[in-house]
């Protein structure tokens, strides 16, 4: 997202091919929040070329690797991925991605996910993973479990069973699959304030004293981070920032993006 400043009265003469800027509704609605990293966008999907524009870095193109992602619709007509059964898909981190704060970061995202099909060793719908594996590393991922459909954040980057990868924090009281709307899936952690669940703009899971930082899969540049690795229903937006949606003094910032994309796909009501 580019920032920019108004200076309303100030009045320019010839200015036939200068630049001007676009105003979206999204830029207008969540621009001013600090600490983006990524947002990705159906609408900014180039299917023939293979790749996603990251709206929140210049020049940024992340590819769609694997089996391309197919561009659909949410039932109120909203742009999603759709990523179908038996598909192999990701779409990666390219050479000018930012890198994520390891000591303060929120994941979201819009979907309407179904659970996969694979083998014993690929069990959760992943939304945001590091790339780099490791069983002793504290990496990022969050995915809902491959039963339950439960939003969770995992210790580790390992792209691999759960016995493997166990729950830094899970949220038992939704099954992602069984929804028949979109919903609003938000992630978020720090070393101050610890983890953090909500859905629909509501609280729903906390564990304050996991403070421990990311040790891996934050970092920026290419093929450093992947989305929907192994996802399988639709996604709308979803990004990463580097800043704890979840603290108080966050929460203007938080409830400008929730508002936003509750609107955008009609999301409770």
């Amino acid at each position: 997202m580019l920032r920019y400043q108004r200076i309303n009265g100030v009045r320019l003469e010839n200015t036939n091919g200068l630049p001007t800027i676009q105003r979206t509704p999204e830029g207008a609605a969540m621009g001013a929040v600090p600490g983006w990293v990524d947002l990705i966008d159906p609408d900014y999907m180039n299917v023939d070329e293979g790749w996603v524009r990251n709206r929140a870095a210049a020049r940024s193109k992340y590819p769609n690797v694997a089996t391309p992602a197919v561009v659909s619709q949410f039932p109120n007509g909203a742009s999603a991925f759709q990523m179908l059964s038996g598909q192999t898909l990701r779409i990666e981190s390219d050479a000018v991605a930012p890198a994520i704060d390891p000591t303060q970061w929120s994941v979201f995202t819009v979907c309407m996910p179904q659970p996969i099909d694979g083998g014993s060793g690929v069990d959760s719908v992943c939304v945001l993973r590091g790339q780099d594996n490791s069983l002793s590393l504290i990496g990022l991922r969050v995915d809902f479990t491959r039963d339950f459909g439960s939003p969770t954040i995992r210790t580790y980057n390992q792209y691999g069973i759960s016995v493997q990868n166990p729950a830094r924090l899970s949220y038992n009281g939704l099954n992602i699959y069984t929804l028949s709307e979109p919903a609003l899936v938000m992630f978020t952690g720090s070393t101050r304030d610890g983890l953090r669940i909500f859905v629909n703009g509501e609280e729903v899971a906390a564990a304050p004293s996991d403070k421990r930082p990311l040790e891996i899969g934050y970092e920026g540049g290419e093929n450093q981070r992947a989305y929907f690795r192994g996802a399988r229903g639709l996604f709308g937006m979803t990004g990463a920032l580097s800043i704890d949606l979840g603290w108080a003094e966050h929460a203007g910032y938080r409830r400008a993006i929730e508002a936003f994309l509750m609107g955008k796909y009609q999301i409770g009501g």
